[in-house]
């Protein structure tokens, strides 16, 4: 071998090793209330049978925003290490205080902001108030437990988060933030439309389509291991085999249209069924699934 050729060898190679991408993935999000790690068994034990193969190697946030016991007397590994029996693994920490976030870093999970929206607390029968003659009694309305594992995707990826119910929800993503918005001749607000976002081609296994702000049309099959997530509605022109989650943003109003129901998951708001809870009288049919009072329904198109 000559001289020259050693020393190419030597040489690293000009290409990166690595490269940082954005990701967006939904994640489960467990909103603990309380410590006991015995009802925290048994809930989960229920909940995994609904939808066994659902929750297997599962990354999941762990919050405590509604954490109605002392946060100092919680068994944070106790806990990682009983969600793990049911294949939920705990990757994140949100809610907790400096106590606590100190034990999660020595468990390695990650930190996250508490949601923007703070939990409604509910009054004590004796303390609330009744409403005055002038006053519309108002329905209440639960919190968003939004927020996701999302990040900057380059200059064709767009940032989101996801929900769920119960015991579990998806995570959900911050709005977009923006500048100060357009008015018009009065000085009210005015927003931009946003477009449609329109595919015309089969989704495949692995792929994933965002259409922030607006409605996903998919003109193709969507194959499973794919997923399609909307701040508004998902059409389906096609067979849907993979995931569809609309109204991630928590649009409770959106709806997901499909040709043919094959879905693996539907989601409305973080509110989801899964393929065992799908296999019923609507399977292969054409439907659409709609959120009224935080059940996912599913009805044939008419």
């Amino acid at each position: 071998m000559s001289v020259d050729s050693c020393v190419a060898m030597d040489q690293p190679s000009s290409a990166p090793s690595f490269r940082l991408k954005g990701g967006l993935f939904p994640l489960t999000l467990i909103e603990l209330a309380n410590g006991d790690l015995q009802r925290l068994r048994t809930d989960l034990t229920l909940k995994v049978a609904e939808a066994p193969s659902f929750f297997q190697q599962a990354p999941a946030v762990l919050s405590l925003e509604l954490f109605e016991d002392d946060a100092q007397a919680l068994d944070l590994q106790a806990i990682q290490q009983l969600c793990l029996e049911f294949g939920l693994i705990i990757v994140a920490l949100r809610g907790a205080d400096e106590a606590l976030q100190a034990t999660a870093k020595e468990l390695n999970l990650a930190i996250l902001a508490n949601s923007r929206t703070k939990p409604v607390v509910a009054l004590e029968p004796s303390a609330e108030k009744e409403p005055s003659a002038q006053e519309e009694p108002s329905a209440a309305k639960e919190p968003s437990t939004q927020e996701q594992s999302s990040a900057a995707q380059g200059s064709s990826d767009d940032s989101e988060e996801s929900v769920t119910d119960d015991l579990f929800s998806p995570v959900g993503a911050p709005a977009l933030e923006t500048g100060q918005p357009a008015t018009d001749s009065t000085g009210a607000a005015r927003s931009a439309p946003v477009p449609t976002k329109v595919i015309t081609t089969p989704v495949r296994s692995g792929q994933q389509i965002y259409a922030a702000g607006g409605d996903l049309i998919v003109l193709a099959p969507v194959s499973a291991g794919a997923e399609l997530l909307a701040d508004g509605n998902i059409h389906v022109y096609g067979p849907l085999r993979g995931r569809a989650l609309a109204g991630v943003n928590g649009n409770t109003e959106a709806r997901v249209f499909c040709q043919s129901l094959e879905a693996e998951l539907i989601s409305i708001a973080g509110y989801f069924r899964v393929n065992e809870d799908l296999r019923d009288k609507h399977w292969k049919k054409s439907v659409q699934a709609s959120l009224t009072d935080e059940t996912l329904n599913i009805e044939p198109l008419r």
